[in-house]
């Protein structure tokens, strides 16, 4: 009995050091690069006022990321990322909206099976006065 036990606690610590887990995008930090950016103007007839936006597509190790920026605080910022197979089924996908903000994003996973993933982020911009902007980008597709 105490060798099973033993043998047991060894085969665990030889599994738990060889798991691998995935950080999350916010926690990979500069390993995100940049694969699609797209902007537009954002533009007020009234005032004759103008707000730069912007929308990029990140990718890292297994996730893509869409993130929605503003050079002004918007009324609502919605982002989506989707990411796909090289065959183009949909693997997993995440919006988000925000309120009263500069930035925005959305992040799906890809996994390790997929060698070729493909992605597309969406990224819309709304302010009261001015018009909405819709932005796409994408990866691999």
């Amino acid at each position: 009995m105490k060798r099973k036990i033993i043998l047991f606690t060894f085969l665990l610590s030889i599994l738990g050091f060889n798991v691998s887990t995935t950080a999350l995008a916010s926690e990979q930090g500069n390993l995100l690069e940049v694969v699609d950016s797209n902007e537009a103007t954002m533009s007020n007839a009234l005032t004759r006022s103008s707000i730069s936006v912007k929308g990029n597509l990140s990718k890292s190790n297994l996730v893509f990321v869409a993130t929605s920026t503003a050079s002004q605080t918007q009324d609502s910022i919605w982002s989506k990322c989707e990411s796909y197979t090289s065959g183009k089924k949909l693997i997993n996908s995440d919006q988000n909206t925000v309120k009263n903000s500069k930035y925005g994003s959305a992040q799906a996973t890809f996994g390790i099976l997929h060698t070729s993933p493909k992605s597309l982020g969406y990224h819309q911009f709304k302010k009261s006065g001015y018009n909405t902007v819709t932005l796409t980008t994408k990866y691999n597709w």
